[in-house]
């Protein structure tokens, strides 16, 4: 059955169908506004909450690393680093490894230059 159009006057004339539709559309701003304001405060609470559970987890690594330091000595956690850096670089991509890399070749720089810098004052 085909669609009919609609005959006859708008209640109100061409300016009472805009002012019908009035009450919808400012309700519609005000929905995505309050959508809006309600993704953003979800956004924050789920970013202070995984900056919370990162704090609980330092500090938890913090104990256990601490631990085996104290019980297994430096030549251990030598060991555990070294096994630690190796399987990280396995499996980032090229671009993230150069970048360890040279991050761990400034740091090895850094720490020999301190280390040498000390012993001849």
């Amino acid at each position: 059955m085909p669609a009919r159009a609609l005959s006859g006057p708008c209640p109100g004339g061409a300016k009472g169908a805009v002012s019908l539709l009035q009450p919808f559309q400012n309700n519609a701003t005000t929905v995505d506004q309050d959508l809006q304001l309600s993704l953003a405060n979800n956004a924050k609470e789920w970013l202070a909450l995984s900056l919370s559970i990162s704090s609980a987890e330092k500090i938890a690594f913090d104990k256990i690393h601490d631990g085996f330091f104290t019980m297994y000595g430096t030549d251990f956690m030598t060991h555990v680093y070294r096994m630690t850096f190796e399987q990280t670089l396995q499996q980032l991509p090229e671009k993230e490894r150069t970048q360890l890399l040279l991050c761990f070749k400034s740091a090895m720089d850094k720490a020999i230059d301190e280390h040498y810098s000390v012993q001849t004052v």
